[in-house]
């Protein structure tokens, strides 16, 4: 039994990166059961062994993004300036996009999930919790004066979430031409200038 658990998460690993890499290589819309069993190497009716649909596995692939920004907000407890926190968080954010580069094109560019009711639901999930984190760094940073009592924290928390979609975004376009994390520090540089109680 563990040894059957084993390779079915392995084959769903396979058939998640297979997708990511036609949504990054193609798009979302020529991302279909055919061509995702292609790539792995396997039958379409093994693919729905694992999964029921597209679209089951699309949500899974945000829901494992969803987990892995989690744990990184998580782990970045232990970080004690608001600063610092903001900063770990934001530079693993890029790192983890860059990783799944066809994920950025799931959660940022195409809106075909909103058709689809339950991936809407998870989307609108993984983005309220994600702002709802940098907002309550952004509110300790305010408390313990690292951060301007004057700033709007829902806009604030907006443009950090915005500054990794352009990065990420102009690195895609670019064709991976240049590194994200350096480009997230210099991005960086700026942003904290402008909320940093200096």
């Amino acid at each position: 039994m563990n040894g059957l658990k084993i390779k079915t998460e392995i084959r769903q690993k396979q058939i998640r990166e297979a997708a990511l890499d036609i949504i990054y290589d193609e798009s979302l819309h020529k991302l279909t059961i055919a061509a995702i069993a292609e790539k792995v190497g396997i039958t379409k009716s093994n693919i729905y062994r694992h999964y029921s649909s597209k679209n089951a596995i699309v949500e899974d692939i945000i829901q494992i993004i969803n987990y892995n920004l989690q744990e990184m907000i998580l782990s970045s407890k232990k970080i004690a300036p608001s600063i610092e926190r903001l900063h770990y968080i934001f530079l693993n954010h890029i790192d983890l996009l860059e990783i799944n580069k066809g994920a950025p094109l799931i959660i940022f560019t195409n809106k075909s999930y909103m058709d689809n009711s339950n991936l809407k639901i998870v989307m609108e999930q993984l983005i309220a919790s994600y702002l709802n984190s940098i907002k309550s760094i952004i509110i300790k940073g305010i408390d313990d004066s690292s951060f301007r009592n004057d700033l709007n924290i829902d806009s604030t928390a907006v443009t950090y979430l915005g500054l990794i979609q352009s990065i990420i975004l102009q690195w895609i376009i670019s064709n991976a031409s240049f590194s994200p994390r350096k480009r997230g520090e210099e991005v960086w540089n700026i942003f904290i200038n402008g909320i940093s109680n200096q």
